[in-house]
């Protein structure tokens, strides 16, 4: 997914007056800094122009990509005061982010001739 992509179904999902600079700053702030960390890189850097507006593809790949959306909606609903709908977007967030996080562990763990169960 790419950053414009996950702005707009966000944007679609969470009308709202918010400039997108400041919605893409807490993208990689908080959400795409932490992928970064939990794939061992470092964060990509970001600015954002709406002159130019590169699109540039995020870290965290398909099917577990709407973590995106679903976390500049909680940050939309917070900004707002809306305190249900943010619990709510969170928890799918953070559900999304599990199953990220798990396929990453299954998909990348180093590989070990020892039993990994501590007895």
């Amino acid at each position: 997914m790419t950053i414009l992509t996950a702005l707009s179904e966000a944007n679609k999902l969470r009308p709202n007056d918010a400039d997108d600079s400041i919605k893409i700053n807490q993208l990689f702030r908080g959400l795409e800094g932490e992928v970064a960390e939990m794939i061992g890189v470092d964060p990509p850097e970001y600015t954002y122009d709406p002159a130019d507006p590169e699109d540039m593809e995020l870290l965290m790949p398909y099917p577990y990509d709407d973590i995106y959306i679903w976390y500049l909606c909680a940050q939309i609903d917070l900004a707002n005061e809306e305190t249900a709908l943010y619990e709510n977007d969170m928890t799918v967030f953070n559900s999304m982010w599990a199953r990220g996080q798990a396929w990453y562990r299954r998909n990348n763990r180093a590989f070990s001739t020892r039993n990994w169960k501590v007895m």
